[in-house]
């Protein structure tokens, strides 16, 4: 057996182009793939500008995440839970999945080592 782009996408002509803009509408830019042969458009400049001007932004977040985000995150899911949630010791914001997935699963399994 083998595996192959779907009819409707055989005008990709390549497996990897095929699986990105499979279900992607007609008017969308893959940015996924990383092979923009294009400048980007004046606003992104200028907001990537304007991002890397303000200081506060461009520092490290805290380890467990910035307050406001961690507060945000209370508020929205306490409810939703019928409890007070902790943002000190209950939430942890990461800057990923490999991240939140590293930092789980040891406190979820015991290791032997």
């Amino acid at each position: 057996m083998s595996i192959s782009c779907s009819e409707r996408t055989d005008y990709c002509g390549s497996p990897i182009l095929c699986d990105s803009v499979a279900n992607l509408p007609p008017d969308c830019i893959n940015l996924g793939q990383g092979y923009m042969n294009f400048a980007p458009p004046l606003w992104v400049t200028e907001a990537a500008e304007l991002a890397l001007r303000n200081v506060a932004a461009n520092h490290y977040s805290h380890p467990k995440g910035r307050i406001r985000l961690r507060e945000a995150i209370k508020n929205f899911y306490g409810p939703q839970l019928h409890r007070v949630l902790d943002v000190e010791s209950e939430i942890l914001v990461t800057s990923g999945a490999n991240e939140g997935k590293s930092c789980s699963i040891p406190t979820i399994f015991s290791c032997p080592y």
